[in-house]
């Protein structure tokens, strides 16, 4: 949650030209020992970065190129052996991406399971 009132705050967010003027606001954080973040511009790539390394979240593309990996060895395995595979469980955004990519080499496939372990099986076609 974004707050104004620096008692609330449990980290202050600075751009790096803010830091190197030290305005009064980020002194005052700094005289009360809240921890001060900084980032080089206000972009969204920027603020991205920062919010997934500060909460430990991994990079959205790393996901991506997960799951597509994922599901052409799962059809490589179809194509070889002739049997159903089934996916490790994903968010409806790659699962869509899956089903896109079975699609494409002729083979069927469908979700199964609730959500949050709803997955893809990919069949022979």
């Amino acid at each position: 949650m974004i707050v104004d009132d620096l008692d609330e705050a449990d980290l202050v967010l600075s751009l790096k030209a803010q830091e190197r003027r030290q305005p009064r606001r980020l002194r005052d954080a700094a005289a009360r020992n809240v921890p001060l973040q900084v980032v080089k511009s206000n972009t969204i790539a920027q603020m991205e970065s920062f919010l997934r390394t500060y909460f430990d979240v991994g990079d959205v593309h790393a996901q991506d190129d997960e799951a597509l990996r994922e599901v052409e060895d799962a059809i490589d395995a179809v194509l070889d052996e002739g049997h159903p595979v089934e996916l490790a469980p994903r968010n409806n955004y790659l699962r869509r991406l899956q089903h896109q990519v079975v699609e494409r080499y002729g083979l069927t496939s469908t979700s199964k399971g609730e959500e949050p372990y709803r997955r893809v099986v990919v069949f022979p076609g």
